[in-house]
Formats: C-alpha cells, structure tokens, sequence
C-alpha cells in the first residue's frame, strides 16, 4: 500500500495513557512501550512529510489539529532537528528536513510552579504555532483540510482568517507561504510538565 496523506497512523501524536512527568522524571517503561508501539506511524509520518508535495505537508499540518490537540514536540521533531528558545515563552526550530520551510516558531504557555521543590513542575502548552514557506501553496488544501469541522472564513488582501468550531484550532491565519494557528484552550491536552 502506498502512503499518502490519508492512510498516515497518526495516533503518535496523541498518546494514551497520558505519561506526563518524563521530562522531568525521564523515561520510564510505559512511556518507552508507547513509543514503541507507534514508532513505525511516526517514521511513515517524518519520511512522507520529507517526500510529499507543500499542498499536501500543509494539509496534513492543519489536519493533525482538527479534531484532537496533538503533541506538538513529536510533530515538530518530525521535520526539525534542532530548536532553541528565543524566550522562556518563545521557541524556533531549526535545522528542517525539507529545504521549502523556512521558519517555525511554537509560543508557549508556562503556567505557575506546582511545587516549590521542582521548579520544572508547571504545565505547558503551545498556544500559537507559526509555519513559513519559501514558496506559495494552495489554499484549497485549507479548507481540505478542514472538511468535516464547522469552519468561517474571512479574506483580506493578504490573508485569509479562518474561525473553526469545535476544534483544538480557535482561529487559523493563512497567506500565500505561511500560516499561523491559534489554539483553542478548551481543547487543550496536556502531554507534558516543564
């Protein structure tokens, strides 16, 4: 069977159960197993978003939002190497496996320390992810993207605003090469502690 955008397994980045103190505690044998187990979705999923076309990265990307929250560091190392903070709040991957991306930043949530003895002990989550391209891709792929979930959208001269319902995307803001969504923090998932 040939891999296309349809087929992806792409519950590796929703995980269940929810491990979330690895960061802090390191791995353990339930986080190792989940990984494990979805290991061959994740290397479809990074050898078919180095390969597809842009029209088709760009569907998958908003895709992966539509219905369920993902975990948007497996997403983002799927097709970044590198990432460096620029704030406590702001970070930029780097060092990306296709040569038509030329930014992607993540704006994160730091909530307040839960426990004065771990400072790392606060929940975190991305309340904003920004995908710039070195070439145009088609808008069409957006609302393809979308189908399925109730969705306006409004058209300015430069970008065009989605507002989508329901959704982990609260609002999604697109031009020509890029595209910036804004998460809806009602739907929220909590995959890890900073």
């Amino acid at each position: 069977m040939n891999t296309n955008k349809h087929n992806l397994d792409l519950r590796f980045l929703y995980q269940e159960p929810l491990i979330r103190d690895s960061m802090i505690a390191g791995r353990d044998l339930e986080q190792e197993a989940w990984d494990e187990k979805y290991e061959k979705g994740e290397y479809a999923f990074r050898d078919f978003s180095m390969q597809c076309t842009l029209d088709e990265f760009v569907y998958m990307y908003i895709y992966v939002f539509k219905e369920k929250f993902p975990n948007i560091s497996k997403l983002g190392f799927t097709i970044a190497k590198d990432y460096e903070y620029l704030t406590d709040n702001t970070c930029v991957y780097t060092n990306f496996e296709r040569g038509d991306i030329i930014y992607f930043q993540k704006e994160l949530y730091r909530g307040p320390i839960k426990n004065e003895l771990i400072p790392e002990d606060r929940d975190v989550y991305e309340t904003e992810i920004v995908l710039q391209f070195s070439k145009p891709f088609s808008l069409s792929v957006i609302d393809e993207a979308l189908e399925g979930v109730v969705f306006t959208k409004s058209t300015t001269s430069e970008i065009t605003t989605y507002f989508v319902e329901n959704s982990p995307i609260a609002k999604l803001e697109v031009t020509s090469k890029s595209f910036t969504i804004y998460v809806n923090k009602e739907k929220i998932y909590l995959y890890y502690k900073w």
